[in-house]
């Protein structure tokens, strides 16, 4: 919108400029405090906080992702670090250090994992951002992003099989049973794979 302020020659153009940045601050300033649409924005790598109208949803949106990567963690079970293979005179050396408990706190790593995300340099706005989290080696982020990116931006096309299902189901056909209504509207959607 900024690069398109600058060419912009006369005063109407000017005001329909003012008028649309001021429509669209009205309509996706509440959209942003929710908290899907808050982690969709942050778990796509081409805007992570640039992605935010106000300056204090992504630190919002950063807080979400942390928690949503701490449930994350703590419902995956964690593998025992493996052995290093030390010399005996290190071993001799620190052997206190091996016998002192070592604490891991998924919060901990939770933060970690937000951070590093965060610290990246944002992909182009010409990239997949799909592929990026194909790429990337970071299990966690990648469910996060599979689980926020899977959600549809509209409702359009539910409405559209609400809108068959009611073209399907008439008062001539009163006795379909479910499963025929189903296997219709599933063969209408699906008609163009063939």
């Amino acid at each position: 919108m900024n690069q398109l302020n600058a060419q912009l020659r006369t005063q109407e153009g000017k005001d329909i400029y003012d008028l649309v940045q001021k429509r669209l601050v009205e309509r996706l300033d509440s959209f942003e405090t929710r908290t899907i649409p808050r982690i969709a924005t942050l778990v796509d790598p081409r805007f992570k906080k640039d992605g935010f109208l106000r300056s204090s949803n992504p630190d919002q949106a950063a807080k979400a992702l942390e928690l949503e990567l701490l449930s994350l963690k703590s419902t995956t079970p964690r593998r025992p670090p493996t052995p290093e293979s030390t010399s005996n005179e290190a071993s001799s050396k620190f052997s206190f250090l091996q016998n002192k408990p070592k604490v891991k706190s998924t919060r901990a790593d939770a933060i970690i994992a937000t951070r590093q995300y965060m610290e990246k340099e944002n992909i182009p706005d010409t990239c997949d951002p799909l592929k990026y989290w194909e790429m990337t080696a970071d299990n966690e982020l990648k469910l996060v992003a599979k689980k926020f990116f899977c959600i549809q931006a509209s409702s359009c096309e539910s409405e559209r099989v609400f809108s068959k299902a009611g073209q399907t189901i008439s008062d001539r056909r009163t006795r379909l049973k479910p499963e025929v209504v189903d296997q219709l509207l599933f063969l209408n959607r699906n008609i163009h794979f063939k």
